[in-house]
Protein backbone atom coordinates (compact mmCIF):
# COMPACT_ATOMS: atom_id res chain seq x y z
CA UNK A 1 0.00 0.00 0.00
CA UNK A 2 1.49 3.20 -0.97
CA UNK A 3 1.65 5.63 2.41
CA UNK A 4 2.95 9.24 2.57
CA UNK A 5 6.23 9.32 5.08
CA UNK A 6 8.92 11.45 6.41
CA UNK A 7 12.49 12.32 4.80
CA UNK A 8 13.46 11.15 8.18
CA UNK A 9 12.23 7.54 7.64
CA UNK A 10 13.84 7.44 4.25
CA UNK A 11 17.10 8.04 5.54
CA UNK A 12 17.19 5.48 8.41
CA UNK A 13 15.43 2.96 5.82
CA UNK A 14 17.77 0.55 4.26
CA UNK A 15 21.31 1.15 2.77
CA UNK A 16 20.80 -0.80 -0.46
CA UNK A 17 21.59 0.88 -3.75
CA UNK A 18 18.57 2.06 -5.47
CA UNK A 19 18.20 3.24 -8.71
CA UNK A 20 19.02 7.07 -8.62
CA UNK A 21 19.34 9.63 -5.65
CA UNK A 22 17.42 13.10 -4.71
CA UNK A 23 18.60 16.27 -2.89
CA UNK A 24 15.76 17.69 -0.26
CA UNK A 25 16.20 21.66 0.03
CA UNK A 26 17.68 20.78 3.60
CA UNK A 27 20.88 19.44 2.11
CA UNK A 28 20.35 15.09 2.44
CA UNK A 29 20.49 12.86 -0.09
CA UNK A 30 18.06 9.95 -0.35
CA UNK A 31 18.62 7.12 -2.99
CA UNK A 32 15.27 6.13 -4.14
CA UNK A 33 13.23 4.78 -7.18
CA UNK A 34 11.54 7.24 -9.00
CA UNK A 35 7.83 5.07 -9.76
CA UNK A 36 5.51 7.87 -10.69
CA UNK A 37 4.90 12.04 -10.57
CA UNK A 38 0.87 12.77 -9.95
CA UNK A 39 0.73 16.84 -9.88
CA UNK A 40 3.73 17.94 -6.96
CA UNK A 41 3.20 14.27 -5.74
CA UNK A 42 6.18 11.79 -6.49
CA UNK A 43 5.96 8.09 -5.73
CA UNK A 44 9.23 6.47 -5.20
CA UNK A 45 10.42 3.13 -3.78
CA UNK A 46 13.22 2.33 -1.06
CA UNK A 47 13.98 -1.08 -0.51
CA UNK A 48 11.25 -2.24 -2.41
CA UNK A 49 8.67 -0.10 -0.23
CA UNK A 50 6.46 2.86 -2.14
CA UNK A 51 5.92 5.75 -0.62
CA UNK A 52 5.29 9.50 -1.84
CA UNK A 53 7.08 12.83 -1.20
CA UNK A 54 6.47 16.01 -2.20
CA UNK A 55 8.25 17.94 -4.84
CA UNK A 56 8.31 20.94 -3.13
CA UNK A 57 10.56 19.14 -0.26
CA UNK A 58 13.22 18.88 -3.31
CA UNK A 59 15.91 21.08 -4.70
CA UNK A 60 14.86 22.56 -8.38
CA UNK A 61 17.43 20.33 -10.06
CA UNK A 62 16.07 17.55 -8.11
CA UNK A 63 11.84 18.17 -9.23
CA UNK A 64 13.10 18.23 -12.69
CA UNK A 65 15.38 15.24 -12.14
CA UNK A 66 12.25 13.28 -10.74
CA UNK A 67 9.59 14.50 -13.36
CA UNK A 68 12.10 13.41 -16.05
CA UNK A 69 12.42 10.39 -14.57
CA UNK A 70 8.83 9.77 -14.62
CA UNK A 71 8.83 10.87 -18.06
CA UNK A 72 10.78 8.48 -19.87
CA UNK A 73 8.66 5.68 -17.64
CA UNK A 74 5.61 7.35 -18.81
CA UNK A 75 4.68 7.63 -15.22
CA UNK A 76 4.01 11.65 -15.34
CA UNK A 77 1.01 13.69 -15.20
CA UNK A 78 1.30 17.24 -14.15
CA UNK A 79 -2.47 17.13 -13.68
CA UNK A 80 -2.82 16.29 -9.71
CA UNK A 81 -5.90 13.75 -8.52
CA UNK A 82 -8.88 15.67 -9.30
CA UNK A 83 -12.46 15.48 -7.90
CA UNK A 84 -15.38 16.21 -10.92
CA UNK A 85 -18.95 16.14 -9.93
CA UNK A 86 -21.12 16.15 -13.14
CA UNK A 87 -25.11 17.65 -12.78
CA UNK A 88 -27.18 17.81 -15.56
CA UNK A 89 -29.98 20.01 -14.59
CA UNK A 90 -33.51 19.35 -16.85
CA UNK A 91 -36.40 21.67 -17.04
CA UNK A 92 -39.64 21.15 -19.12
CA UNK A 93 -42.20 23.70 -19.50
CA UNK A 94 -45.70 23.22 -21.69
CA UNK A 95 -45.33 24.84 -25.47
CA UNK A 96 -47.97 27.60 -26.55
CA UNK A 97 -51.12 25.86 -28.45
CA UNK A 98 -50.37 22.86 -27.62
CA UNK A 99 -51.11 20.26 -24.52
CA UNK A 100 -48.71 17.38 -25.18
CA UNK A 101 -45.85 19.21 -26.77
CA UNK A 102 -43.11 20.24 -24.02
CA UNK A 103 -39.93 21.82 -24.36
CA UNK A 104 -36.99 20.60 -22.33
CA UNK A 105 -34.36 23.27 -21.37
CA UNK A 106 -31.13 20.71 -20.60
CA UNK A 107 -28.02 22.42 -18.41
CA UNK A 108 -25.00 20.66 -17.85
CA UNK A 109 -22.06 21.41 -15.67
CA UNK A 110 -19.48 20.16 -13.39
CA UNK A 111 -18.21 20.94 -10.13
CA UNK A 112 -14.45 20.40 -10.09
CA UNK A 113 -11.67 20.23 -7.43
CA UNK A 114 -8.31 18.94 -6.06
CA UNK A 115 -8.17 16.17 -3.58
CA UNK A 116 -6.20 18.49 -1.95
CA UNK A 117 -7.21 21.77 -2.29
CA UNK A 118 -3.03 23.33 -1.76
CA UNK A 119 -2.50 21.46 -4.98
CA UNK A 120 -2.28 24.02 -8.22
CA UNK A 121 -4.22 22.36 -11.33
CA UNK A 122 -2.56 22.91 -15.08
CA UNK A 123 -5.11 23.48 -18.26
CA UNK A 124 -7.73 21.08 -19.19
CA UNK A 125 -9.74 20.22 -21.50
CA UNK A 126 -13.47 19.02 -20.69
CA UNK A 127 -16.12 17.42 -22.79
CA UNK A 128 -19.75 16.72 -22.00
CA UNK A 129 -21.89 14.73 -24.17
CA UNK A 130 -25.76 14.89 -24.07
CA UNK A 131 -27.67 11.64 -25.45
CA UNK A 132 -31.06 12.27 -26.30
CA UNK A 133 -33.71 9.51 -26.35
CA UNK A 134 -36.19 9.32 -29.31
CA UNK A 135 -39.69 9.32 -27.72
CA UNK A 136 -41.88 8.01 -31.08
CA UNK A 137 -39.24 5.23 -31.18
CA UNK A 138 -39.75 4.44 -27.23
CA UNK A 139 -43.30 5.03 -26.96
CA UNK A 140 -45.00 4.05 -30.81
CA UNK A 141 -42.30 1.85 -32.14
CA UNK A 142 -40.89 0.11 -28.35
CA UNK A 143 -37.87 0.30 -29.07
CA UNK A 144 -34.99 2.26 -27.58
CA UNK A 145 -33.32 4.83 -29.75
CA UNK A 146 -30.56 7.11 -29.37
CA UNK A 147 -28.75 10.29 -30.38
CA UNK A 148 -25.93 12.44 -30.11
CA UNK A 149 -27.27 15.74 -28.96
CA UNK A 150 -24.70 18.16 -27.80
CA UNK A 151 -21.24 18.02 -27.95
CA UNK A 152 -18.79 20.25 -26.29
CA UNK A 153 -15.38 21.06 -24.85
CA UNK A 154 -14.37 23.35 -22.70
CA UNK A 155 -10.55 24.97 -22.10
CA UNK A 156 -10.52 25.02 -18.23
CA UNK A 157 -7.98 27.50 -17.25
CA UNK A 158 -5.30 26.58 -14.64
CA UNK A 159 -5.86 27.31 -11.18
CA UNK A 160 -3.55 28.22 -8.65
CA UNK A 161 -5.06 25.75 -5.70
CA UNK A 162 -7.44 23.21 -6.35
CA UNK A 163 -10.48 24.40 -4.64
CA UNK A 164 -14.10 23.64 -6.21
CA UNK A 165 -14.70 25.94 -8.99
CA UNK A 166 -17.84 25.25 -11.58
CA UNK A 167 -17.77 24.63 -15.49
CA UNK A 168 -20.88 25.16 -16.96
CA UNK A 169 -21.34 23.52 -20.74
CA UNK A 170 -23.47 24.90 -23.46
CA UNK A 171 -27.15 24.67 -22.31
CA UNK A 172 -29.99 23.31 -25.33
CA UNK A 173 -33.39 22.41 -25.37
CA UNK A 174 -35.18 20.01 -27.36
CA UNK A 175 -38.87 19.29 -27.88
CA UNK A 176 -41.05 16.20 -27.12
CA UNK A 177 -44.68 14.65 -27.08
CA UNK A 178 -45.09 14.07 -23.72
CA UNK A 179 -47.87 11.65 -24.43
CA UNK A 180 -46.35 7.75 -23.35
CA UNK A 181 -48.56 5.56 -25.96
CA UNK A 182 -48.93 4.84 -29.50
CA UNK A 183 -50.33 8.43 -30.77
CA UNK A 184 -46.87 9.80 -30.05
CA UNK A 185 -45.94 11.92 -32.62
CA UNK A 186 -42.34 12.15 -31.77
CA UNK A 187 -39.30 14.35 -30.58
CA UNK A 188 -36.27 13.61 -28.17
CA UNK A 189 -35.84 13.72 -24.25
CA UNK A 190 -32.62 13.99 -22.22
CA UNK A 191 -31.04 10.37 -21.39
CA UNK A 192 -27.53 10.35 -20.63
CA UNK A 193 -24.52 12.35 -19.94
CA UNK A 194 -20.53 11.04 -20.86
CA UNK A 195 -17.88 13.38 -19.37
CA UNK A 196 -14.45 13.37 -19.85
CA UNK A 197 -11.48 15.12 -18.71
CA UNK A 198 -8.10 15.53 -20.24
CA UNK A 199 -4.39 16.72 -20.20
CA UNK A 200 -4.00 18.94 -23.35
CA UNK A 201 -0.42 18.55 -23.12
CA UNK A 202 -0.53 14.66 -23.04
CA UNK A 203 -3.97 14.16 -24.59
CA UNK A 204 -4.73 11.29 -21.82
CA UNK A 205 -7.93 11.14 -20.46
CA UNK A 206 -7.82 11.92 -17.00
CA UNK A 207 -11.30 11.16 -15.90
CA UNK A 208 -14.59 9.41 -17.56
CA UNK A 209 -17.96 9.78 -16.50
CA UNK A 210 -21.77 8.69 -17.53
CA UNK A 211 -24.63 7.92 -16.18
CA UNK A 212 -25.44 5.02 -18.61
CA UNK A 213 -25.44 1.74 -16.51
CA UNK A 214 -23.80 -0.70 -18.75
CA UNK A 215 -20.61 1.67 -19.43
CA UNK A 216 -18.54 1.13 -16.27
CA UNK A 217 -18.56 -2.96 -16.80
CA UNK A 218 -18.42 -2.24 -20.43
CA UNK A 219 -15.09 0.10 -20.29
CA UNK A 220 -13.66 -1.56 -18.02
CA UNK A 221 -12.95 -4.44 -20.32
CA UNK A 222 -12.39 -2.53 -23.44
CA UNK A 223 -11.07 1.47 -22.00
CA UNK A 224 -10.19 2.25 -25.65
CA UNK A 225 -13.51 2.40 -26.29
CA UNK A 226 -13.76 5.66 -24.13
CA UNK A 227 -12.09 7.95 -26.88
CA UNK A 228 -14.87 6.42 -29.33
CA UNK A 229 -17.53 7.87 -27.43
CA UNK A 230 -16.72 10.86 -26.53
CA UNK A 231 -15.77 11.66 -30.37
CA UNK A 232 -19.20 10.96 -31.66
CA UNK A 233 -20.74 14.19 -33.32
CA UNK A 234 -24.00 15.33 -32.93
CA UNK A 235 -26.33 13.69 -34.78
CA UNK A 236 -24.43 10.30 -34.40
CA UNK A 237 -26.66 7.37 -33.37
CA UNK A 238 -25.58 6.31 -29.55
CA UNK A 239 -25.67 2.50 -28.53
CA UNK A 240 -28.53 1.27 -26.94
CA UNK A 241 -26.56 -1.81 -25.35
CA UNK A 242 -23.17 -1.82 -24.42
CA UNK A 243 -21.78 -6.16 -23.85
Amino acid sequence: MIRRISLITLLIASTAVAETSIITKQGQTVPVEVLSVTGRIATISRNNAKSTISLDQLTEASQVFVIEAAKVKGTYSAVPPLKAQVTVGTKNRQMERSYYRKTMEISPQVKLSAVSVMEPIPPLDATMLIIVQDTRAKFAQKVDRFQVHAANTVNVPAAADGKPREIEFEKSSVTYDSWRDSSNIGGYTYKYYIFALRDPETKKILDFQSNHPQLPAYLASHPEKKEELINLSVGKNFPSDFK
